[in-house]
């Protein structure tokens, strides 16, 4: 461990809403962090289960961690909640299903301290709780540090936060706190801070697990899905508001036609025939309303739009009842593969 490190705090930030299943786990791999001087801050969002019992039983036993319990009011007020109350150099956020590796606070505050970073962000494993199997993400981060405009090609990663360690003296100076959205949350708040923080570090070794569940809420399906749209159209409207930030605008584009194109992907897997027809026909109309302005000669650009007007085309098909089986059958199929050919992840 750096030297340089050791009087540094980290606030580590866990809003809970009837959280009893993974909680003692989250906890607990909070406690055997290598780094030591940690504070912290749970939030009971309105808990109607045992979470709440759990918090007062660790904040008993511990010193480091405090307890807050407030009526429900979502993730975003939660985690705004946490950040009134932290006092750390450094915030970190975890959910309180998610896993943190032994050194994972370590690895990313020796590169915050070494790269003079206001934000560092690790690789992420996922992973199922029936099996407990980790998968890696789609794009493994690369060790590297980014600012200037070279922070733009940023713009497209996962913003979620459980694998990012950030400067609290930004937050504090940028007054940024979560926006109320169910699922755009982390994008909203990701984006902003990309915007102000001058250097930006990658770290490329996993920090964390992220655990997938079949009932969280980016695996429900409902009109919710569309949210982030939402949160692109506010993005968009705070880069004008900044000004001179047309670059930004452009990407946030780029990015906002990926959304739509993947969560098209995804549609098989939505039960209801007539949601999956409904967030298709709302898909395929935002998609289509500004790829003509998006700049010609980018192969990754090409390929979206090419993947757009195929939806368009086969749209029926893809929504069909048969495409959906078949879906979920091939997607059970690779992991049969998977399992017999022993390239299923090590499990945890």
């Amino acid at each position: 461990m750096q030297s340089g490190i050791k009087n540094t705090t980290v606030s580590v930030i866990i809003p809970v809403y009837n959280g009893e299943k993974y909680l003692r786990e989250c906890l607990n791999s909070v406690l055997r962090q290598s780094y030591r001087n940690l504070e912290v801050i749970i939030i009971n969002d309105g808990s109607t289960d045992h979470s709440w019992q759990i918090i007062e039983e660790y904040s008993a036993r511990y010193n480091q961690i405090k307890g807050i319990c407030q009526k429900n009011g979502g993730i975003a007020s939660a985690r705004n909640r946490g950040l009134d109350q932290a006092s750390g150099d450094y915030i970190f956020f975890l959910d309180c299903d998610d896993i943190l590796r032994e050194r994972g606070i370590e690895l990313l505050l020796e590169r915050a301290k070494g790269d003079q970073a206001d934000l560092v962000i690790g690789n992420v494993m996922y992973f199922y709780h029936h099996n407990r199997h980790l998968e890696r993400p789609g794009r493994i981060l690369k060790d590297g540090l980014y600012e200037g405009h070279e922070k733009l090609k940023l713009v497209h990663l996962n913003p979620f936060g459980v694998n990012k360690l950030w400067k609290r003296q930004v937050i504090q100076r940028r007054q940024l706190r979560f926006e109320p959205f169910t699922v755009g949350e982390d994008a909203s708040f990701y984006l902003r801070f990309l915007t102000f923080a001058a250097r930006i570090s990658l770290v490329e070794e996993c920090v964390s697990y992220y655990r997938l569940s079949d009932s969280s809420l980016v695996h429900t399906w409902s009109m919710k899905q569309l949210e982030p749209l939402e949160v692109y159209q506010r993005m968009e409207e705070f880069y004008r508001k900044q000004g001179g930030m047309e670059a930004y605008i452009q990407e946030l584009a780029y990015d906002r036609l990926f959304f739509c194109c993947n969560t098209i992907r995804r549609l098989p897997l939505c039960k209801d025939k007539g949601m999956r027809r409904r967030l298709m026909e709302v898909l395929l109309k935002e998609g289509s309303s500004f790829t003509a302005s998006l700049p010609e000669g980018r192969e990754e650009l090409k390929l979206l739009k090419d993947k757009l007007q195929w939806y368009q085309k086969y749209k029926g098909l893809y929504c069909s009842s048969l495409c959906s089986l078949c879906y979920k059958a091939a997607r059970k199929l690779k992991h049969m593969r998977a399992k017999r050919n022993g390239t299923l992840g090590e499990q945890i």
